[in-house]
């Protein structure tokens, strides 16, 4: 694919599609989850900024280069250097646009809109796409592995603040383990065993710090018996957590969970990470599942592009966000 194709000009627009209103919310949690929420929103703020960085950079460019641009019309009466300018001429319009740049003079208004049209050539030629291009497709890829981290972290947090809130019925793990997107496999149909379920005392003096009280520490005590860093685990914990007999309450988090968008994200985080982006048989044959994913041979190169972000980053943070609130509506009023 073209990097015209994947990535449209301008630039810095393909990468500002990724609007994320209400992302970084005010909404007002409960304090069982809001030490979750808040970490989530502060790691997502963080690759908002990552976005920006790079937007910003783009756009000092084009306005760097159009002073460049101006200078050369101002200084030679054309928009580009010829070799009988002599290297004074070049020394002059260098200085005078870095004078422009740095505000110490004002660029001519005549003088913009006499080279506007070799100043917005400069701002759209295929040089300045190429060079950007890489940068943008590293940020992207920066973005997926980013948001799969966010989401990764807040879904152990979250399991682990709501258990430790409401243990009575949460800490009984008592759903089968792939309720949430359930497989053919009957072995993973299976309730966790009441072996599984035993607690060593020293577990037990760990998690209190000695003190044996664990009536808001269920969840921390439980967390590690989970693999909070596989989509797989985090569904079947939330399955024997959020379980069965607690009824309807627990259906928004299913539906959530559930959603293909964090097979997408968990697939290309795994092929950028493990692979070096480069499809494997698992990303081959866990794409023709989800349709938002690029379909890819085996040993075919991911390019990231303009769909990624809005296909798979934006609805995964929604998303993600939208597990906070039904976990907490949950935790404000449980079934038991």
């Amino acid at each position: 694919m073209s990097d015209e194709t994947r990535w449209p000009l301008p630039i810095w627009a393909a990468i500002s599609s990724w609007a994320w209103p209400g992302i970084v919310s005010s909404t007002a949690y409960s304090a069982a989850v809001e030490n979750s929420a808040k970490a989530f929103h502060a790691n997502v703020e963080r690759l908002r900024k990552l976005v920006m960085s790079l937007e910003e950079s783009y756009m000092a460019g084009k306005r760097t280069g159009a002073l460049e641009v101006c200078a050369t019309y101002q200084v030679t009466g054309r928009a580009h250097f010829l070799p009988q300018d002599g290297l004074e001429k070049w020394r002059e319009a260098a200085s005078l646009a870095s004078k422009w740049a740095n505000r110490q003079e004002v660029a001519p208004l005549w003088t913009m809109a006499g080279s506007g049209g070799h100043a917005g050539e400069f701002i759209t030629t295929t040089h300045n796409r190429e060079a950007f291009s890489p940068a943008v497709d590293a940020l992207v890829m920066s973005l997926l592995i980013g948001t799969w981290t966010a989401f990764e972290v807040l879904a152990g947090d979250l399991w682990e603040a709501a258990i430790n809130h409401h243990p009575t019925g949460l800490a009984r793990l008592a759903g089968t383990r792939t309720r949430i997107r359930p497989k053919k496999d009957s072995q993973s149909q299976k309730k966790v065993s009441a072996d599984e379920k035993s607690i060593l005392l020293r577990d037990i003096e760990r998690v209190a710090k000695g003190k044996y009280d664990l009536s808001s520490l269920m969840g921390t005590l439980l967390r590690p018996r989970h693999n909070f860093t596989t989509l797989v685990g985090i569904r079947e914990a939330y399955s024997v957590a959020f379980s069965d007999d607690l009824g309807s309450s627990t259906r928004g988090i299913d539906s959530i969970l559930a959603d293909d968008v964090f097979d997408a994200l968990s697939l290309l985080r795994n092929l950028l990470v493990h692979k070096s982006g480069f499809a494997d048989e698992e990303y081959v044959n866990g794409s023709k599942q989800v349709p938002s994913l690029p379909q890819l041979e085996k040993n075919g190169l991911f390019e990231p592009s303009r769909e990624t972000i809005e296909k798979i980053v934006v609805p995964a943070i929604a998303k993600a966000k939208e597990l906070i609130v039904s976990v907490d509506d949950w935790v404000k009023s449980p079934v038991t």
